[in-house]
C-alpha cells in the first residue's frame, strides 16, 4: 500500500515540478515500454524517469568510485600548498614590465 502511495505522490510531483521533454524512440522500444508500463501499472513516462534516475545514480557512483580510488595517491607533501605554489606561477607581476615608449 505504501509503495502505491509513494508512486502516486511522486507521479503527482512530477506533473507539477518536472519539465516536459520530447524524445524519439524506435517503435519496438516504445512498444516494449508501453507493455512494461502496463504490467507494472505505471505510466510509460514513469519508467523513463526511473531509467534516467538509475543512469544518473550510476554516473554519480562512477565519479565517487574514481574519487575513492584516487584518494591518497598524491605523495609530494601538502597538496593545497602545492596547488597554491603552481597557481602563483600563473600570475604576472605587471609592475616589472618596462614601459615600451
Amino acid at each position: 500500500m505504501l509503495d502505491n502511495t509513494i508512486d502516486i505522490i511522486s507521479t503527482y510531483r512530477y506533473d507539477i515540478f518536472m519539465t516536459k521533454t520530447v524524445i524519439a524512440l524506435d517503435p519496438d522500444v516504445k512498444q516494449w515500454l508501453d507493455h512494461k508500463a502496463a504490467r507494472e501499472g505505471v505510466p510509460m513516462t514513469e519508467l523513463v524517469r526511473r531509467a534516467v534516475a538509475l543512469l544518473q545514480e550510476k554516473d554519480r557512483a562512477t565519479v565517487a568510485d574514481i574519487l575513492e580510488r584516487s584518494r591518497g595517491i598524491w605523495t609530494e607533501g601538502d597538496g593545497l600548498e602545492y596547488q597554491l605554489k603552481i597557481r602563483d606561477e600563473w600570475t604576472r607581476d605587471w609592475s616589472r614590465d618596462e614601459d615600451p615608449t
